[in-house]
């Protein structure tokens, strides 16, 4: 397998066979030429048994990553390394370049919807978000463009980040949206009702350090009121306020989901095109202008669709959904880049950390190889976004941001979801892991229920036990930190001869197709992260029974089967800032009571699960059944 190579790496050290100008790809690869590394104390180097690139077809065996001060000194034989006198740390899997999120929402919570997020002290707020910025390192994204806010606060965070105060994704920011009077996401201060007005929303945003200005070219899903499939500004407004952003050297990100939309923002020379879902007459997703897709190829315009994890479930529709990757699918045979983006922060219930699931999604939809899903989320969105020469590539020069996946990505995205080790600039991250076991019991078995009741199930003697009562947990909290979260439960259960555990997301009462969109009880990514809670279970030689149930009806999409009960029949684990905070503690003993002694005070509690429900007061949520709150 040919070394590492890159154009424009200008004939830097980098180990065996550096392309020169003038050499034939087959010349640089038949005719390697040595290099020695200069190397100085601190340098260190990392392997896996494949390193991918960035941009290469495939992956490379037998290379690392030699890092320097936050930095990649050299992507070069492992031979090479050694040879210098240095110690190259090899562990098993694919070292890649870090995943880029080309569309986040730093500042919002996952755990509520997007105009009802809870009133937080400035310190308050920058706790949430760093706390999400790390759980995306830990995920293996290592930048991200976050697309609009209120108060700058994502720029405050980006500076935290950039001064070595926190430890989080490299950020590149955009303000407060531009939005028309009562526009999408007016609340957020952008609002402009004249030209006059639209320069000075985007000169405040310059002021700030904005890296980017986003322009809400269509109303939002997420704004009532507002009109998604008619244009907010005419052409020529856009062309004035890209104008404005180019004087100040900024690109502009537009929002547009109408079609009238997506032709005026890539008229006006806007630089990405933000979901792109082409939506026209009575609510058509996919209806594309084919002249404006040619365009768009022409000009370099990207688009980010946010397709994102919790697709899977296809919440816009069976028939939308379809449209959509046709849509997906016409962008990327014209030649149009499409970039990962998530839109986490403004999609309630979708975690900042899925981004892998939803490369997974875009790959599918727009029927992209594995490769170019990855350099979606890599190289080709580090180009897009300006950062090309910072990030998106293992090569020399760049920020030393890694990511170690346990399989090959180039045949397999799953890989992306099996993280092992992250470095961000050259810092490593601490994952998340398991605590060692501490009931060494030997018996483990696994019960599959099919289309059976909760009374059915849990009313089976099991060696000479009965369970008293009907109960579950959801073992995943809320922000996916599933192997902790499911090892405290268990903690909490400590002393008990056997338990049933029940993982499942509660759905709770169904919400039209027409509503999709406030349904933030779908959680996609569960179905994995529940896998791994129960192979976290059966590893620590826990006498449990896990009881993997399956959809009561057929309402449901056959490919998330085992994901929802059509009625809120199991206790909810909840964590994080949503919810009265019922402790992990709390919960294990509840379950642990209910089990074993159903006349205990502590009793077990049942979620309503109502969709939509007002961010205040969270008490309402919870409804005992033994008449007591939750505490």
């Amino acid at each position: 397998m040919g070394v590492h190579s890159l154009d424009d790496l200008e004939g830097e050290v980098l180990g065996t066979g550096l392309k020169e100008a003038g050499d034939s790809e087959s010349n640089f690869l038949a005719e390697p030429k040595r290099h020695a590394l200069q190397l100085q104390d601190g340098d260190w180097a990392l392997a896996g048994d494949l390193l991918w690139d960035g941009v290469s077809q495939q992956p490379f065996t037998s290379h690392c990553v030699v890092i320097r001060d936050g930095r990649i000194l050299a992507v070069c034989p492992i031979e090479t390394a050694t040879e210098g006198g240095l110690a190259v740390e090899h562990h098993s899997g694919c070292l890649m370049p870090g995943l880029i999120d080309a569309h986040v929402h730093m500042e919002f919570s996952e755990h509520f919807p997007l105009h009802q997020q809870p009133v937080l002290s400035a310190e308050e707020l920058m706790e949430s978000m760093a706390e999400r910025g790390q759980r995306m390192l830990r995920a293996g994204i290592t930048t991200a463009r976050d697309l609009g806010g209120r108060n700058f606060a994502a720029l405050r965070l980006r500076e935290e980040i950039r001064q070595g105060h926190l430890l989080g994704p490299r950020l590149l920011c955009a303000g407060q949206p531009l939005t028309a009077p009562k526009g999408h996401c007016h609340q957020w201060g952008g609002e402009a009702g004249s030209m006059e007005e639209a320069l000075t929303v985007v000169e405040r945003q310059v002021l700030n350090g904005a890296d980017w200005i986003k322009v809400m070219a269509t109303g939002g899903m997420r704004t009532p009121g507002t009109n998604v499939e008619e244009a907010a500004f005419s052409t020529d407004f856009l062309v004035e306020v890209v104008q404005k952003a180019a004087e100040h050297g900024r690109p502009v990100a537009a929002h547009a989901h109408g079609a009238k939309g997506v032709i005026a923002a890539v008229a006006a020379g806007c630089r990405t095109v933000e979901h792109c879902t082409w939506i026209a007459k009575a609510g058509d997703w996919g209806c594309v202008n084919e002249k404006t897709i040619e365009d768009m190829a022409r000009r370099g315009v990207a688009v980010a669709p946010t397709a994102h994890a919790n697709w899977r479930t296809k919440p816009m529709g069976e028939r939308n959904f379809e449209r959509m990757s046709l849509a997906l699918q016409k962008l990327r045979r014209a030649g149009v880049q499409l970039l990962a983006s998530s839109d986490s922060g403004a999609i309630p219930g979708l975690s900042h950390d899925a981004l892998a699931g939803g490369v997974q999604i875009l790959a599918s939809m727009a029927r992209m190889t594995p490769v170019e899903a990855l350099r979606a989320a890599t190289s080709a969105s580090a180009e897009c976004l300006g950062v090309g020469n910072e990030c998106g590539r293992l090569a020399a020069g760049l920020s030393a941001d890694l990511l170690l996946v346990a399989g090959d990505p180039t045949e397999d995205l799953t890989a992306l979801q099996r993280v092992g080790l992250v470095v961000a600039a050259g810092r490593r991250v601490e994952l998340l892991v398991p605590p060692p076991p501490m009931l060494p019991m030997p018996n483990f078995q696994t019960v599959t229920w099919k289309q059976r009741g909760f009374q059915e199930v849990l009313g089976q003697k099991k060696d000479g036990f009965e369970p008293a009562a009907p109960v579950g947990c959801n073992a995943l909290p809320s922000h996916f930190d599933t192997l902790p979260g499911t090892a405290l439960v268990l903690h909490a259960a400590f002393g008990a001869r056997s338990a049933v555990l029940v993982n499942a997301k509660n759905l709770g009462e169904e919400v039209s197709q027409s509503d999709v969109y406030k349904n933030w009880n779908n959680f996609g990514d569960v179905l994995d992260k529940k896998l791994e809670a129960e192979e976290y279970i059966k590893q620590s030689g826990l006498d449990y029974t896990i009881i993997r149930p399956v959809p009561m009806t057929n309402d449901f999409p056959k490919d998330v089967g085992g994901l929802y009960f059509a009625k809120p029949d199991s206790l909810l684990l909840q964590d994080g800032d949503v919810g009265k905070k019922v402790s992990r503690d709390d919960v294990g003993l509840a379950i642990v009571d209910a089990i074993f002694n159903p006349k205990a005070s502590r009793g077990t509690f049942e979620l309503t699960g109502v969709p939509n429900a007002p961010p205040t007061p969270r008490e309402e949520w919870w409804e005992p059944k033994s008449g007591k709150k939750a505490t």
